[in-house]
């Protein structure tokens, strides 16, 4: 039991195990001093969200990060949402204020600073877009980057055919002006990736659990991309080492945990984040 002496945050998702988080969060409230704060891993099965988003509120924990498959369904139990969570329509950090749950989504501005500073992709090119997945992180992403202009075509795919097509709404809701194609037959996939040169993987393919697998094979990439995956364990994924091979730039996640975790620090204690601290931690 939580006693009201601890300011409890953490994660909420399944599978997370393999998540970093706690070593990024917990090392930032030592750094800064806040030895009554600690975050820990809640790992929810299927079917007991509300279960979990009920003890928020019964043992007073201050903050939770959520990820999949959690971002998109979070929605349902929270009393706000902040603009930009709203119009992603996911969310990814969660804040307790006496009750009332405020939903944020820090996923999207980490993403972009991510692409900026760590796969080092020029902002004032336009790019021809290819987003495996269509989950909750797939939704801020391509928001974000539709928001940055910086897309002049937009490629789709998912194996829920559905999910495609909804994320394809979303983003038409807001952008109309962009072209987006979202992708029905697998068999097409090699010939369109071929023909992006920016390729996000945001499946969760490749990490954790089946490490030995791409959402793309060899012949999809070439020297002229940009790749980004959103895992971030193993450091280098079978997608990324694919795409090294052909020549391709790479990044994995970890820029993007380090950048969205930090802004959820803050929503969490209202201090300001040591960005340094929790890099360190992730990459060591």
């Amino acid at each position: 039991m939580i006693t009201p002496k601890e300011n409890i945050t953490g994660l909420f998702g399944f599978p997370i195990k393999h998540s970093l988080s706690p070593q990024m969060h917990n090392a930032a409230f030592e750094k800064l001093g806040l030895r009554d704060w600690q975050y820990q891993l809640f790992e929810i099965p299927s079917g007991q969200l509300n279960i979990y988003v009920d003890r928020i509120k019964t043992e007073n924990i201050r903050g939770v990060n959520v990820t999949i498959p959690y971002k998109v369904e979070i929605i349902n139990f929270l009393d706000q949402l902040d603009p930009l969570a709203k119009k992603i329509g996911a969310v990814n950090t969660i804040k307790n204020n006496q009750g009332v749950l405020s939903g944020f989504n820090t996923d999207a501005p980490g993403f972009l600073e991510s692409l900026e500073q760590d796969l080092k992709l020029p902002m004032d090119n336009k790019y021809q877009v290819l987003i495996m997945g269509a989950g909750g992180a797939a939704r801020a992403i391509s928001l974000i980057l539709a928001e940055k202009n910086i897309i002049n075509k937009l490629f789709l795919y998912d194996k829920l055919q559905d999910k495609t097509k909804d994320l394809a709404k979303i983003i038409n809701k807001y952008y109309n002006q962009i072209f987006i194609e979202t992708i029905e037959k697998e068999k097409d996939i090699i010939n369109i990736a071929q023909s992006c040169n920016l390729i996000i993987n945001a499946s969760g393919i490749g990490s954790s659990h089946n490490v030995k697998q791409s959402p793309l094979p060899l012949a999809a990439f070439h020297n002229k991309q940009y790749l980004y995956d959103l895992g971030y364990n193993p450091s280098e994924t079978e997608f990324l080492k694919l795409g090294k091979a052909k020549g391709a730039k790479t990044s994995n996640g970890l820029g993007m945990l380090v950048r969205q975790g930090a802004l959820a620090f803050e929503i969490f204690t209202g201090k300001k984040a040591p960005v340094n601290i929790m890099k360190q931690v992730v990459i060591s």
